[in-house]
């Protein structure tokens, strides 16, 4: 499972566990996070909690002011479609953004995780080494799969290889990421296979009390 084990995997505070979940584009984060949902941890989704920051009022004004209308649909929401267009075809632009969503998107998971007395969380960050997250958390896993398995499934999901190498360039490679991770997970198959991979983990890091 993991490339190489941490020396201890017991939680050295009195609060529960904090998992770090990250891979490049395409890897299968959202199945894994859904596999640590069945066995009852806490699980908080960085793409969802950007969905909830695009909602807010003075995220749409920001984004109206630097890109004007064409990046809002129609009701006024924001049109997620248009703004990676722009923001992964311009480095600059990307930043922009980045430098206002990022940090209120890390204080919501934050709060979320220290308000969990019962149950360990886990947090999927795509960014994690990137943005130098790591020490946020307990433990972190990577999710590993092929190029050509991962480009089929954005590809499914409407994102050409083109695009998908475009934004994956903005990414370490899953090689770094695995490096750097504490534990590796292999999402190349079924999603069962998944689950049965961070079911045997989640035994390892929260084992049944005797």
């Amino acid at each position: 499972m993991p490339p190489s084990s941490p020396a201890n995997t017991a939680n050295p505070t009195s609060r529960p566990l904090r998992l770090g979940l990250t891979g490049t584009i395409g890897s299968g984060k959202s199945t894994a996070l859904a596999a640590f949902a069945r066995r009852g941890w806490q699980t908080l989704s960085s793409d969802e909690l950007v969905r909830r920051e695009l909602a807010e009022p003075e995220v749409r004004a920001a984004l109206r002011d630097r890109w004007g209308e064409a990046v809002l649909r129609p009701g006024g929401e924001v049109d997620r479609a248009a703004v990676a267009r722009r923001v992964f075809a311009d480095e600059g632009e990307l930043a922009w953004l980045e430098e206002r969503l990022h940090p209120r998107v890390a204080r919501a998971w934050r709060a979320a995780m220290a308000a969990e007395r019962d149950r360990p969380s886990v947090v999927e960050v795509p960014l994690l080494f990137e943005k130098s997250l790591a020490s946020d958390f307990d433990f972190v896993v990577t999710i590993t799969c092929p190029e050509a398995v991962r480009f089929a499934r954005l590809a499914r999901k409407g994102i050409e290889k083109a695009e998908a190498k475009r934004r994956q360039s903005f990414q370490l490679s899953t090689g770094e990421k695995e490096a750097r991770a504490d534990f590796v997970l292999s999402n190349s198959g079924t999603p069962e296979f998944i689950h049965r991979q961070v079911s045997l983990l989640c035994e390892r890091l929260c084992p049944d009390p005797d």
